[in-house]
């Protein structure tokens, strides 16, 4: 473990993160208008975890300052904005199949790579939204497989 001291805080990497999934999932309602409640539902969650996760950052600035951190809490990060990047460069020539199939991919990721749990921290507020952030994120992933497995 590390104590994170980067120009960014990872709670500003996350929202980032979220924000840009957010937007990946706009361009998906946008193009897939048949399917376009699921995409801005799942767009408009992100942008609410975003939002939390910068409020965070801006209450807890000093405290988080002190957490302790994973050695590869940033690594991840940049992992899954990478992603999401690519997702996003690829999001118009997308079919309904690689886009469901590039959400879950995220969600998963999410889950596996446990950005949710890359923070040591004992205050209760910010593991009770972290806690919340992660089994929303669990209900993306299984709204996305079953929706895979149902519609398409």
């Amino acid at each position: 473990m590390l104590k994170h001291s980067e120009e960014i805080s990872l709670l500003q990497h996350f929202s980032i993160n979220e924000n840009k999934i957010s937007q990946l999932y706009s361009v998906y309602a946008a193009k897939f208008k048949e399917h376009s409640n699921l995409w801005e539902r799942l767009a408009k969650d992100e942008k609410r975890h975003a939002a939390l996760l910068a409020d965070l950052d801006i209450r807890y600035n000093q405290e988080i300052k002190n957490w302790q951190i994973s050695d590869n809490a940033p690594a991840i990060l940049d992992y899954i904005g990478k992603f999401i990047d690519d997702c996003l460069h690829q999001a118009e020539n997308s079919d309904i199949k690689e886009a469901l199939n590039n959400a879950l991919s995220l969600e998963q990721s999410m889950i596996e790579k446990k950005n949710f749990e890359i923070f040591s921290t004992v205050n209760p507020e910010i593991t009770a939204v972290l806690e919340k952030l992660n089994r929303e994120t669990e209900g993306h992933r299984l709204g996305l497989m079953k929706f895979l497995k149902d519609k398409i």
